[in-house]
């Protein structure tokens, strides 16, 4: 979490936020890792295609919401559940 929050403040202005578009960059560009496999999901679709008409823009809270959103749907996560860690 603390990484994600490092990446998102230096990726905004002085105002803390991003447009949707910086926010889709970055998701892309920084957090391929649950991006990455996702363009044919309708949902990771729709919210990419949001990210684009969205006029408003996202404070770390609304940023780390889609992150977590995105996690969440990704292969990436599926794996982690498959894991069976023994101890």
């Amino acid at each position: 979490m603390t990484t994600a929050a490092l990446v998102f403040y230096n990726a905004t202005g002085p105002d803390g936020k991003l447009s949707g578009a910086q926010a889709k960059e970055l998701l892309l560009t920084q957090f391929q890792v649950f991006t990455l496999g996702q363009e044919n999901k309708p949902k990771y679709k729709e919210i990419l295609a949001d990210l684009e008409e969205k006029e408003n823009t996202l404070d770390m809270e609304d940023f780390m919401v889609l992150l977590i959103s995105i996690m969440v749907m990704s292969d990436m996560m599926q794996q982690i559940q498959a894991v069976k860690v023994v101890g």
